[in-house]
């Protein structure tokens, strides 16, 4: 695989859900290979002193129908989680501690299908813990990564050269030099990809 793309991204995010379920066969097509870039997603706006979009209720709920209806047009199954926004902090730092490891996949793989396909308040660790052991992956194990100030450290750097490369929210992509935003821009990234394989 020659062709490269980055995302940086947060699973608390429904945009990066849609990318999530989208990006893989993209990047098959395009014998590209991904590179997941966990970000905090409420750090980005802190940093750049600007709120997050759901704080304009009209543009709250026009996000909320289209969202579902980017969804729908894709096939994939999402439902808008009722404790929406919710703190994705440990989940984020794990990501980071096991970015290069097995264990990557499974929890992203969990972490947005428990909250944008079922529903489930990741942010309340008992519902968490019991997600991550039907998922195969060890509580003890997780919250040991996700507290490591390690982990904390990484995601803030991820964050902050999000931040650095003009990314001003979730998901973002690169293709090279070529910044993308959003999941409905996922054409275009396929495009990038193409050119750059």
């Amino acid at each position: 695989m020659s062709a490269r793309v980055e995302i940086y991204f947060d699973v608390v995010s429904p945009a990066s859900y849609l990318a999530w379920a989208q990006l893989p066969k993209i990047a098959e097509r395009a014998m590209a290979e991904i590179d997941w870039k966990p970000i905090s997603l409420m750090g980005l706006f802190t940093t750049l002193g600007v709120k997050p979009p759901i704080a304009n209720p009209a543009k709250a709920k026009y996000m909320v129908k289209d969202f579902q209806r980017c969804a729908n047009a894709a096939g994939v199954p999402m439902s808008m989680n009722r404790h929406f926004p919710m703190n994705t902090a440990p989940i984020q730092r794990a990501l980071e501690g096991w970015r290069h490891t097995d264990l990557f996949k499974p929890l992203l793989d969990t972490s947005f299908n428990a909250i944008w396909r079922d529903g489930a308040n990741v942010a309340d660790s008992a519902t968490l813990d019991e997600l991550l052991e039907k998922a195969g992956i060890s509580a003890d194990a997780f919250w040991s990564v996700a507290n490591d100030p390690v982990n904390k450290e990484l995601l803030q750097s991820h964050t902050q050269e999000a931040v650095d490369r003009g990314a001003f929210g979730t998901p973002t992509f690169f293709v090279g030099d070529e910044m993308f935003f959003g999941q409905d821009r996922l054409q275009f990234v396929e495009e990038a990809l193409q050119k750059a394989g």
